[in-house]
């Protein structure tokens, strides 16, 4: 009889464990590390893993996706309010990277694109937790590829940072 309610129990946990990896809706992973997401060229972009470090003086944010892409935000301040990129500009407040890698048989190749103009919001930060949006425009890196992107609607939103 034991055995039996132990063996009901396992799979009971199990199945909900199951049920949490396999659902849509992600709301108790996104409680845990928090959510990040934006259009990129008008198509969804959402981590799979965001996570944040913050110290004195600069804030990063990293969004990483199981397609095998990655957004960066880094942040040249740790308070709430809205950090410019403006290459232009004499002081830049943020840094902004979007990264792709593409695998073609057996090539392995990283196409990185870089912020030209844009801008980081932070909205909320706790002592765990950081919060806001950001949009940007990136260009590409190499010098034979001459592609942009529009990163729009970014948001993150109880980001877990130490």
């Amino acid at each position: 009889m034991k055995k039996n309610i132990f063996l009901t129990f396992g799979i009971v946990i199990l199945a909900f464990v199951f049920s949490i990896s396999c659902s849509e809706d992600n709301s108790v992973i996104e409680a845990l590390v928090g959510k990040m997401e934006a259009d990129i060229n008008g198509t969804n972009w959402k981590a799979d893993l965001p996570v944040g470090t913050s110290s004195a003086i600069i804030t990063t944010i990293n969004g990483v996706s199981l397609d095998k892409t990655a957004l960066n935000l880094n942040i040249n301040g740790d308070t709430t309010g809205i950090y410019n990129l403006d290459l232009l500009s004499a002081s830049v407040q943020c840094g902004l990277t979007y990264t792709i890698q593409v695998v073609e048989s057996l090539d392995t190749t990283t196409k990185i694109y870089t912020g030209t103009s844009g801008r980081v919001e932070i909205t909320d930060k706790t002592d765990s937790r950081i919060s806001g949006t950001f949009s940007f425009k990136a260009s590409s890196v190499s010098l034979t590829d001459t592609a942009s992107l529009n990163i729009e609607n970014g948001i993150f939103k109880n980001i877990y940072y130490k």
